[in-house]
Protein backbone atom coordinates (compact mmCIF):
# COMPACT_ATOMS: atom_id res chain seq x y z
CA UNK A 1 0.00 0.00 0.00
CA UNK A 2 1.06 3.57 -0.76
CA UNK A 3 0.00 6.86 0.83
CA UNK A 4 -0.07 10.11 -1.17
CA UNK A 5 -0.78 13.34 0.75
CA UNK A 6 -2.94 11.39 3.18
CA UNK A 7 -5.03 9.66 0.50
CA UNK A 8 -4.71 5.89 0.44
CA UNK A 9 -3.94 4.25 -2.91
CA UNK A 10 -3.54 0.52 -3.55
CA UNK A 11 -1.84 -1.24 -6.47
CA UNK A 12 -3.79 -4.37 -7.38
CA UNK A 13 -1.65 -5.37 -10.37
CA UNK A 14 -3.31 -7.14 -13.29
CA UNK A 15 -6.51 -8.32 -11.57
CA UNK A 16 -9.38 -6.47 -13.26
CA UNK A 17 -11.88 -7.50 -10.60
CA UNK A 18 -9.64 -7.53 -7.54
CA UNK A 19 -11.84 -5.19 -5.53
CA UNK A 20 -14.87 -7.41 -6.13
CA UNK A 21 -12.98 -10.62 -5.44
CA UNK A 22 -11.80 -9.26 -2.11
CA UNK A 23 -15.42 -8.89 -1.02
CA UNK A 24 -16.71 -12.12 -2.51
CA UNK A 25 -14.78 -15.05 -3.95
CA UNK A 26 -17.50 -15.57 -6.54
CA UNK A 27 -18.32 -12.36 -8.36
CA UNK A 28 -22.05 -11.98 -8.48
CA UNK A 29 -23.99 -10.52 -11.39
CA UNK A 30 -24.99 -7.62 -9.17
CA UNK A 31 -21.37 -6.82 -8.35
CA UNK A 32 -20.37 -6.97 -12.01
CA UNK A 33 -23.28 -4.71 -12.96
CA UNK A 34 -22.16 -2.30 -10.26
CA UNK A 35 -18.63 -2.28 -11.66
CA UNK A 36 -19.85 -1.72 -15.20
CA UNK A 37 -22.07 1.20 -14.12
CA UNK A 38 -19.10 3.15 -12.76
CA UNK A 39 -18.39 5.91 -15.31
CA UNK A 40 -15.08 5.80 -17.16
CA UNK A 41 -12.97 8.51 -18.69
CA UNK A 42 -10.10 7.44 -20.98
CA UNK A 43 -6.93 9.21 -22.03
CA UNK A 44 -4.88 7.91 -24.92
CA UNK A 45 -1.32 9.11 -24.69
CA UNK A 46 1.21 9.94 -27.36
CA UNK A 47 3.56 7.04 -28.33
CA UNK A 48 6.52 8.50 -26.45
CA UNK A 49 4.90 8.62 -23.01
CA UNK A 50 7.23 7.50 -20.24
CA UNK A 51 5.22 8.76 -17.28
CA UNK A 52 1.87 10.38 -16.56
CA UNK A 53 0.20 12.15 -13.67
CA UNK A 54 -3.03 13.84 -12.71
CA UNK A 55 -4.18 16.03 -9.88
CA UNK A 56 -7.51 15.37 -8.14
CA UNK A 57 -9.00 17.71 -5.56
CA UNK A 58 -12.47 16.20 -5.25
CA UNK A 59 -13.28 13.84 -2.42
CA UNK A 60 -14.62 10.45 -3.47
CA UNK A 61 -13.70 6.95 -4.56
CA UNK A 62 -11.65 6.63 -7.73
CA UNK A 63 -9.61 4.10 -9.65
CA UNK A 64 -6.79 4.92 -12.05
CA UNK A 65 -5.88 2.18 -14.51
CA UNK A 66 -2.53 3.31 -15.89
CA UNK A 67 -2.82 1.10 -18.98
CA UNK A 68 0.11 -1.21 -18.24
CA UNK A 69 -1.57 -3.55 -15.78
CA UNK A 70 -1.05 -1.25 -12.80
CA UNK A 71 -4.02 0.25 -10.96
CA UNK A 72 -4.44 2.68 -8.08
CA UNK A 73 -7.63 2.48 -6.04
CA UNK A 74 -8.17 5.75 -4.22
CA UNK A 75 -10.34 6.65 -1.26
CA UNK A 76 -10.09 10.42 -1.00
CA UNK A 77 -11.67 12.12 1.98
CA UNK A 78 -10.40 15.66 1.50
CA UNK A 79 -10.87 18.26 -1.22
CA UNK A 80 -7.25 19.30 -1.17
CA UNK A 81 -5.33 18.79 -4.43
CA UNK A 82 -3.45 15.49 -4.57
CA UNK A 83 -1.13 14.43 -7.37
CA UNK A 84 -1.12 10.83 -8.58
CA UNK A 85 1.80 9.74 -10.76
CA UNK A 86 2.98 6.65 -12.58
CA UNK A 87 6.22 5.81 -14.40
CA UNK A 88 6.18 3.21 -17.17
CA UNK A 89 8.86 0.55 -17.63
CA UNK A 90 9.06 1.51 -21.30
CA UNK A 91 7.93 4.51 -23.30
CA UNK A 92 4.85 3.95 -25.43
CA UNK A 93 1.21 4.73 -26.12
CA UNK A 94 -1.07 3.94 -23.18
CA UNK A 95 -4.79 4.03 -22.43
CA UNK A 96 -5.29 5.50 -19.00
CA UNK A 97 -8.72 4.99 -17.47
CA UNK A 98 -10.16 7.02 -14.62
CA UNK A 99 -13.31 5.69 -12.94
CA UNK A 100 -15.22 6.51 -9.79
CA UNK A 101 -17.53 9.09 -8.31
CA UNK A 102 -16.89 12.35 -6.50
CA UNK A 103 -18.61 13.13 -3.23
CA UNK A 104 -17.39 16.66 -2.47
CA UNK A 105 -15.56 19.58 -4.13
CA UNK A 106 -13.30 22.41 -3.10
CA UNK A 107 -15.12 25.74 -3.00
CA UNK A 108 -12.07 27.59 -4.33
CA UNK A 109 -12.52 28.85 -7.89
CA UNK A 110 -8.96 27.98 -8.98
CA UNK A 111 -8.94 24.40 -7.72
CA UNK A 112 -9.88 21.78 -10.31
CA UNK A 113 -11.89 18.67 -9.52
CA UNK A 114 -9.37 17.02 -11.82
CA UNK A 115 -6.53 18.41 -13.92
CA UNK A 116 -4.04 16.74 -16.23
CA UNK A 117 -1.80 19.77 -16.31
CA UNK A 118 0.74 18.76 -13.71
CA UNK A 119 3.49 20.07 -15.99
CA UNK A 120 3.76 21.05 -19.66
CA UNK A 121 5.22 17.72 -20.76
CA UNK A 122 2.42 15.79 -19.09
CA UNK A 123 -0.25 17.86 -20.86
CA UNK A 124 1.43 17.31 -24.22
CA UNK A 125 1.22 13.55 -23.66
CA UNK A 126 -2.56 13.63 -24.17
CA UNK A 127 -3.49 12.76 -27.76
CA UNK A 128 -7.12 11.67 -27.35
CA UNK A 129 -9.83 11.63 -24.70
CA UNK A 130 -13.14 9.77 -24.50
CA UNK A 131 -15.91 9.26 -21.99
CA UNK A 132 -17.40 11.66 -19.49
CA UNK A 133 -15.61 13.56 -16.76
CA UNK A 134 -18.97 14.99 -15.80
CA UNK A 135 -20.25 11.59 -14.67
CA UNK A 136 -17.22 11.03 -12.46
CA UNK A 137 -17.36 14.61 -11.21
CA UNK A 138 -21.08 15.41 -11.49
CA UNK A 139 -23.27 18.06 -9.96
CA UNK A 140 -23.87 16.76 -6.44
CA UNK A 141 -27.34 16.40 -4.89
CA UNK A 142 -26.79 19.56 -2.82
CA UNK A 143 -26.03 21.51 -6.01
CA UNK A 144 -22.25 21.62 -5.51
CA UNK A 145 -20.47 22.01 -8.83
CA UNK A 146 -17.07 20.76 -9.96
CA UNK A 147 -14.57 23.13 -11.49
CA UNK A 148 -12.35 22.25 -14.43
CA UNK A 149 -9.65 24.84 -13.90
CA UNK A 150 -6.82 24.11 -16.36
CA UNK A 151 -8.02 20.51 -16.77
CA UNK A 152 -6.58 20.22 -20.29
CA UNK A 153 -4.38 23.31 -20.09
CA UNK A 154 -1.87 23.30 -22.95
CA UNK A 155 -2.74 19.77 -24.07
CA UNK A 156 -1.35 20.77 -27.44
CA UNK A 157 -1.87 17.35 -29.09
CA UNK A 158 -5.57 17.16 -28.26
CA UNK A 159 -7.64 17.50 -31.45
CA UNK A 160 -11.24 16.91 -30.34
CA UNK A 161 -13.58 16.99 -27.35
CA UNK A 162 -16.07 14.17 -26.64
CA UNK A 163 -19.67 15.35 -26.93
CA UNK A 164 -20.53 13.93 -23.50
CA UNK A 165 -17.42 15.21 -21.70
CA UNK A 166 -19.47 17.19 -19.18
CA UNK A 167 -22.61 15.03 -19.15
CA UNK A 168 -23.76 14.73 -15.57
CA UNK A 169 -23.19 18.40 -14.82
CA UNK A 170 -26.41 20.36 -14.50
CA UNK A 171 -27.63 23.57 -12.97
CA UNK A 172 -26.18 27.00 -12.45
CA UNK A 173 -22.59 27.88 -13.41
CA UNK A 174 -20.02 28.12 -10.64
CA UNK A 175 -17.43 30.84 -10.30
CA UNK A 176 -14.44 30.00 -12.49
CA UNK A 177 -16.12 26.75 -13.55
CA UNK A 178 -14.37 26.37 -16.93
CA UNK A 179 -11.46 28.71 -16.30
CA UNK A 180 -8.68 27.87 -18.81
CA UNK A 181 -10.11 24.37 -19.32
CA UNK A 182 -8.84 24.04 -22.91
CA UNK A 183 -6.41 26.95 -22.94
CA UNK A 184 -3.43 26.27 -25.19
CA UNK A 185 -4.97 23.24 -26.93
CA UNK A 186 -3.45 24.51 -30.13
CA UNK A 187 -4.72 21.66 -32.33
CA UNK A 188 -8.30 21.71 -31.06
CA UNK A 189 -10.46 22.62 -34.06
CA UNK A 190 -14.08 22.20 -32.95
CA UNK A 191 -16.47 22.34 -30.01
CA UNK A 192 -19.27 19.74 -29.81
CA UNK A 193 -22.76 21.20 -29.94
CA UNK A 194 -24.28 20.92 -26.50
CA UNK A 195 -20.95 20.68 -24.68
CA UNK A 196 -22.36 22.82 -21.86
CA UNK A 197 -25.99 21.79 -22.40
CA UNK A 198 -26.54 20.90 -18.77
CA UNK A 199 -25.50 24.35 -17.53
CA UNK A 200 -28.69 26.28 -16.91
CA UNK A 201 -28.77 29.50 -14.95
CA UNK A 202 -27.36 32.97 -14.39
CA UNK A 203 -23.77 33.83 -15.32
CA UNK A 204 -21.07 33.38 -12.68
CA UNK A 205 -17.85 35.30 -12.26
CA UNK A 206 -15.05 34.15 -14.60
CA UNK A 207 -17.12 31.12 -15.63
CA UNK A 208 -15.55 30.91 -19.12
CA UNK A 209 -12.31 32.74 -18.38
CA UNK A 210 -9.83 31.83 -21.18
CA UNK A 211 -11.71 28.55 -21.76
CA UNK A 212 -10.70 28.21 -25.42
CA UNK A 213 -7.79 30.63 -25.50
CA UNK A 214 -5.08 29.83 -28.06
CA UNK A 215 -6.88 26.99 -29.83
CA UNK A 216 -7.41 26.21 -33.53
CA UNK A 217 -11.19 26.65 -33.31
CA UNK A 218 -12.71 27.93 -36.54
CA UNK A 219 -16.34 28.15 -35.40
CA UNK A 220 -18.53 28.28 -32.31
CA UNK A 221 -21.73 26.21 -31.97
CA UNK A 222 -24.67 28.59 -32.04
CA UNK A 223 -26.19 27.11 -28.87
CA UNK A 224 -22.97 26.78 -26.87
CA UNK A 225 -24.24 29.05 -24.07
CA UNK A 226 -27.96 28.57 -24.71
CA UNK A 227 -28.75 27.62 -21.12
CA UNK A 228 -27.16 30.68 -19.57
CA UNK A 229 -29.70 33.38 -18.79
CA UNK A 230 -29.36 36.39 -16.56
CA UNK A 231 -27.41 39.50 -15.72
CA UNK A 232 -23.73 39.74 -16.69
CA UNK A 233 -21.13 38.65 -14.15
CA UNK A 234 -17.62 39.93 -13.60
CA UNK A 235 -15.12 38.63 -16.20
CA UNK A 236 -17.66 36.03 -17.37
CA UNK A 237 -16.23 35.77 -20.92
CA UNK A 238 -12.74 37.08 -20.27
CA UNK A 239 -10.55 35.89 -23.17
CA UNK A 240 -12.88 32.97 -23.88
CA UNK A 241 -11.99 32.67 -27.58
CA UNK A 242 -8.90 34.87 -27.63
CA UNK A 243 -6.18 33.80 -30.07
CA UNK A 244 -8.39 31.16 -31.70
CA UNK A 245 -8.79 30.75 -35.47
CA UNK A 246 -12.42 31.89 -35.46
CA UNK A 247 -13.89 33.47 -38.57
CA UNK A 248 -17.49 33.94 -37.41
CA UNK A 249 -19.49 34.75 -34.28
CA UNK A 250 -22.98 33.20 -34.00
CA UNK A 251 -25.62 35.93 -33.94
CA UNK A 252 -27.33 34.66 -30.76
CA UNK A 253 -24.23 33.53 -28.89
CA UNK A 254 -25.02 35.74 -25.88
CA UNK A 255 -28.78 35.97 -26.36
CA UNK A 256 -29.51 34.91 -22.80
CA UNK A 257 -27.32 37.56 -21.21
CA UNK A 258 -29.74 40.26 -20.10
CA UNK A 259 -28.89 43.06 -17.70
CA UNK A 260 -26.49 45.78 -16.64
CA UNK A 261 -22.82 45.63 -17.69
CA UNK A 262 -20.32 44.01 -15.33
CA UNK A 263 -16.61 44.57 -14.79
CA UNK A 264 -14.51 43.04 -17.62
CA UNK A 265 -17.52 41.05 -18.82
CA UNK A 266 -16.25 40.81 -22.42
CA UNK A 267 -12.62 41.59 -21.78
CA UNK A 268 -10.51 40.18 -24.68
CA UNK A 269 -13.31 37.75 -25.63
CA UNK A 270 -12.45 37.63 -29.35
CA UNK A 271 -9.00 39.17 -29.16
CA UNK A 272 -6.68 38.19 -32.03
CA UNK A 273 -9.17 36.08 -34.00
CA UNK A 274 -10.00 36.08 -37.73
CA UNK A 275 -13.62 37.20 -37.44
CA UNK A 276 -14.79 39.35 -40.36
CA UNK A 277 -17.92 40.87 -38.83
CA UNK A 278 -19.78 41.44 -35.58
CA UNK A 279 -23.46 40.40 -35.38
CA UNK A 280 -25.60 43.51 -34.96
CA UNK A 281 -27.42 42.21 -31.87
CA UNK A 282 -24.48 40.45 -30.24
CA UNK A 283 -24.80 42.56 -27.08
CA UNK A 284 -28.49 43.44 -27.42
CA UNK A 285 -29.33 42.18 -23.96
CA UNK A 286 -26.79 44.40 -22.23
CA UNK A 287 -28.81 47.26 -20.79
CA UNK A 288 -27.56 49.72 -18.21
CA UNK A 289 -24.72 51.95 -17.06
CA UNK A 290 -21.15 51.32 -18.23
CA UNK A 291 -18.82 49.18 -16.10
CA UNK A 292 -15.04 49.30 -15.82
CA UNK A 293 -13.18 47.31 -18.48
CA UNK A 294 -16.51 46.06 -19.88
CA UNK A 295 -15.23 45.88 -23.49
CA UNK A 296 -11.51 46.04 -22.83
CA UNK A 297 -9.69 44.61 -25.91
CA UNK A 298 -12.84 42.71 -26.95
CA UNK A 299 -11.96 42.76 -30.66
CA UNK A 300 -8.34 43.80 -30.38
CA UNK A 301 -6.15 42.64 -33.29
CA UNK A 302 -9.03 41.09 -35.24
CA UNK A 303 -7.20 42.01 -38.40
CA UNK A 304 -9.96 40.84 -40.76
CA UNK A 305 -12.72 42.85 -39.05
CA UNK A 306 -13.79 45.68 -41.35
CA UNK A 307 -16.97 47.12 -39.84
CA UNK A 308 -18.85 47.87 -36.64
CA UNK A 309 -22.63 47.48 -36.71
CA UNK A 310 -24.71 50.53 -35.86
CA UNK A 311 -26.25 50.28 -32.41
CA UNK A 312 -23.77 47.67 -31.17
CA UNK A 313 -23.81 49.25 -27.69
CA UNK A 314 -27.31 50.73 -27.95
CA UNK A 315 -28.42 49.40 -24.58
CA UNK A 316 -25.61 51.01 -22.62
CA UNK A 317 -26.70 54.29 -21.07
CA UNK A 318 -25.00 56.27 -18.35
CA UNK A 319 -21.83 57.95 -17.17
CA UNK A 320 -18.47 56.73 -18.49
CA UNK A 321 -16.59 54.09 -16.49
CA UNK A 322 -12.84 53.73 -16.23
CA UNK A 323 -11.23 51.90 -19.16
CA UNK A 324 -14.65 50.93 -20.50
CA UNK A 325 -13.56 50.79 -24.17
CA UNK A 326 -9.83 50.32 -23.77
CA UNK A 327 -8.49 48.98 -27.11
CA UNK A 328 -11.89 47.58 -28.06
CA UNK A 329 -11.34 47.84 -31.83
CA UNK A 330 -7.61 48.39 -31.80
CA UNK A 331 -5.59 46.89 -34.67
CA UNK A 332 -8.61 45.97 -36.77
CA UNK A 333 -9.37 46.85 -40.40
CA UNK A 334 -12.50 48.88 -39.66
CA UNK A 335 -12.94 51.83 -42.00
CA UNK A 336 -15.92 53.58 -40.42
CA UNK A 337 -17.23 54.37 -36.95
CA UNK A 338 -21.05 54.35 -36.61
CA UNK A 339 -22.25 57.81 -35.58
CA UNK A 340 -24.37 56.42 -32.74
CA UNK A 341 -21.80 53.98 -31.37
CA UNK A 342 -21.53 55.73 -27.98
CA UNK A 343 -24.82 57.62 -28.09
CA UNK A 344 -25.90 56.38 -24.69
CA UNK A 345 -22.72 57.41 -22.89
CA UNK A 346 -23.62 60.57 -21.03
CA UNK A 347 -21.59 62.13 -18.25
CA UNK A 348 -18.21 63.23 -16.95
CA UNK A 349 -15.02 61.72 -18.37
CA UNK A 350 -13.50 58.67 -16.67
CA UNK A 351 -9.88 57.60 -16.59
CA UNK A 352 -8.76 55.82 -19.79
CA UNK A 353 -12.38 55.62 -20.96
CA UNK A 354 -11.44 55.62 -24.67
CA UNK A 355 -7.78 54.70 -24.42
CA UNK A 356 -6.59 53.10 -27.69
CA UNK A 357 -10.21 52.37 -28.71
CA UNK A 358 -9.52 52.80 -32.44
CA UNK A 359 -5.74 52.53 -32.32
CA UNK A 360 -4.17 51.55 -35.66
CA UNK A 361 -7.41 51.11 -37.60
CA UNK A 362 -8.30 52.16 -41.16
CA UNK A 363 -10.95 54.73 -40.27
CA UNK A 364 -11.08 57.71 -42.61
CA UNK A 365 -13.18 60.07 -40.49
CA UNK A 366 -14.57 60.60 -37.01
CA UNK A 367 -18.33 61.21 -36.56
CA UNK A 368 -18.84 64.78 -35.35
CA UNK A 369 -21.00 63.72 -32.39
CA UNK A 370 -19.06 60.62 -31.40
CA UNK A 371 -18.36 61.97 -27.90
CA UNK A 372 -21.27 64.42 -27.72
CA UNK A 373 -22.52 63.02 -24.43
CA UNK A 374 -19.20 63.44 -22.64
CA UNK A 375 -19.18 66.63 -20.58
CA UNK A 376 -17.19 67.62 -17.55
CA UNK A 377 -13.65 67.91 -16.23
CA UNK A 378 -10.87 65.96 -17.95
CA UNK A 379 -9.77 62.59 -16.57
CA UNK A 380 -6.36 60.95 -16.69
CA UNK A 381 -5.58 59.27 -20.06
CA UNK A 382 -9.20 59.74 -21.14
CA UNK A 383 -8.29 59.89 -24.86
CA UNK A 384 -4.83 58.37 -24.70
CA UNK A 385 -4.02 56.82 -28.08
CA UNK A 386 -7.68 56.82 -29.13
CA UNK A 387 -6.92 57.37 -32.83
CA UNK A 388 -3.17 56.76 -32.79
CA UNK A 389 -1.85 55.09 -35.92
CA UNK A 390 -5.04 55.65 -37.94
CA UNK A 391 -3.04 56.34 -41.07
CA UNK A 392 -6.11 57.02 -43.25
CA UNK A 393 -7.62 59.61 -40.91
CA UNK A 394 -7.39 63.04 -42.51
CA UNK A 395 -9.58 65.34 -40.41
CA UNK A 396 -10.85 66.04 -36.91
CA UNK A 397 -14.38 67.37 -36.25
CA UNK A 398 -14.21 70.91 -34.88
CA UNK A 399 -16.32 70.21 -31.78
CA UNK A 400 -15.13 66.66 -31.06
CA UNK A 401 -14.23 67.54 -27.44
CA UNK A 402 -16.67 70.42 -26.96
CA UNK A 403 -18.09 69.02 -23.74
CA UNK A 404 -14.74 68.70 -21.98
CA UNK A 405 -14.54 71.64 -19.59
CA UNK A 406 -12.06 72.01 -16.76
CA UNK A 407 -8.50 71.69 -15.51
CA UNK A 408 -6.05 69.46 -17.37
CA UNK A 409 -5.44 65.85 -16.27
CA UNK A 410 -2.31 63.72 -16.70
CA UNK A 411 -1.95 62.12 -20.12
CA UNK A 412 -5.45 63.26 -21.06
CA UNK A 413 -4.60 63.52 -24.80
CA UNK A 414 -1.50 61.35 -24.83
CA UNK A 415 -0.87 60.30 -28.46
CA UNK A 416 -4.52 60.84 -29.39
CA UNK A 417 -3.79 61.61 -33.06
CA UNK A 418 -0.21 60.39 -33.21
CA UNK A 419 0.87 59.17 -36.66
CA UNK A 420 -2.37 60.01 -38.50
CA UNK A 421 -2.88 61.76 -41.86
CA UNK A 422 -4.74 64.77 -40.46
CA UNK A 423 -4.03 67.95 -42.39
CA UNK A 424 -5.05 70.59 -39.86
CA UNK A 425 -5.96 71.08 -36.22
CA UNK A 426 -9.38 72.68 -35.71
CA UNK A 427 -9.30 76.04 -33.99
CA UNK A 428 -10.32 75.74 -30.35
CA UNK A 429 -10.33 71.90 -30.41
CA UNK A 430 -9.46 72.09 -26.71
CA UNK A 431 -11.37 75.28 -25.92
CA UNK A 432 -12.77 73.99 -22.64
CA UNK A 433 -9.40 73.10 -21.13
CA UNK A 434 -8.41 75.74 -18.58
CA UNK A 435 -6.25 75.64 -15.50
CA UNK A 436 -2.85 74.60 -14.21
CA UNK A 437 -0.91 72.19 -16.44
CA UNK A 438 -0.83 68.47 -15.75
CA UNK A 439 1.99 66.02 -16.39
CA UNK A 440 2.21 64.95 -20.04
CA UNK A 441 -1.30 66.27 -20.72
CA UNK A 442 -0.61 66.69 -24.47
CA UNK A 443 2.24 64.22 -24.80
CA UNK A 444 2.76 63.35 -28.52
CA UNK A 445 -0.86 64.31 -29.25
CA UNK A 446 -0.04 65.31 -32.84
CA UNK A 447 3.33 63.61 -33.11
CA UNK A 448 4.46 62.40 -36.56
CA UNK A 449 1.41 63.87 -38.30
CA UNK A 450 3.50 64.62 -41.37
CA UNK A 451 0.54 65.93 -43.39
CA UNK A 452 -0.24 68.67 -40.86
CA UNK A 453 -0.15 72.25 -42.14
CA UNK A 454 -1.37 75.52 -40.69
CA UNK A 455 -0.96 76.55 -37.08
CA UNK A 456 -0.50 74.24 -34.12
CA UNK A 457 -3.28 73.82 -31.54
CA UNK A 458 -4.71 77.02 -30.07
CA UNK A 459 -7.31 78.06 -27.53
CA UNK A 460 -8.96 81.43 -28.23
CA UNK A 461 -6.15 82.27 -30.64
CA UNK A 462 -3.38 81.51 -28.17
CA UNK A 463 -0.99 78.60 -28.77
CA UNK A 464 -0.92 75.79 -26.20
CA UNK A 465 2.75 76.39 -25.57
CA UNK A 466 1.98 80.04 -24.80
CA UNK A 467 -0.79 79.16 -22.39
CA UNK A 468 1.35 76.57 -20.60
CA UNK A 469 5.00 77.64 -21.08
CA UNK A 470 6.28 75.85 -18.00
CA UNK A 471 5.74 72.16 -18.66
CA UNK A 472 7.98 69.12 -18.70
CA UNK A 473 9.01 67.43 -21.95
CA UNK A 474 5.72 67.31 -23.93
CA UNK A 475 6.70 66.38 -27.52
CA UNK A 476 3.20 67.31 -28.68
CA UNK A 477 4.29 67.99 -32.26
CA UNK A 478 7.34 65.76 -32.61
CA UNK A 479 7.98 65.08 -36.32
CA UNK A 480 5.09 67.30 -37.48
CA UNK A 481 7.37 69.71 -39.29
CA UNK A 482 4.75 71.06 -41.72
CA UNK A 483 3.07 73.25 -39.09
CA UNK A 484 3.28 76.94 -39.96
CA UNK A 485 4.64 77.82 -36.52
CA UNK A 486 6.89 74.78 -36.18
CA UNK A 487 10.09 76.84 -35.99
CA UNK A 488 8.79 78.90 -33.08
CA UNK A 489 7.46 75.93 -31.09
CA UNK A 490 9.58 75.48 -27.94
CA UNK A 491 11.81 72.41 -28.02
CA UNK A 492 10.01 70.69 -25.15
CA UNK A 493 6.80 70.76 -27.22
CA UNK A 494 8.36 69.06 -30.23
Amino acid sequence: NEYLNGDKTTDYGNSEYATLAAADTVATKKAIDTLISVPTFTITTTPDTSSFSMRISAAGNFTIDWGDGKRDVITKTSTGATRYSHTYSASGEYEIKLTGRATDYSRLNDVAAVSFYTNASNARSISKISGSLGKIFPTLPDGSQPRFYQTFYYASNLTEIPADLFAGIQGAPAEGMFNSTFQGCSQLQSIPAGLFAGIQGAPAESMFYYTFYNTALTEIPADLFAGIHGAPARSMFYGTFSDAALTEIPADLFAGIQGAPAYSMFDSTFHNTDITEIPADLFAGIQGAPAEFMFNYTFYNCSQLQSIPAGLFAGIHGAPAETMFYGTFSDTAITEIPADLFAGIQGAPAMSMFQSTFYNTDITEIPADLFAGISGAPAQSMFSGTFQGCSQLQSIPADLFAGIQGAPAKYMFNGTFFNTAITEIPADLFAGIQGAPAEYMFFSTFGHCTSLTGPSARINGQYLYEIWPNVSDMRTYIGSTGLSDYDQIPSKWK
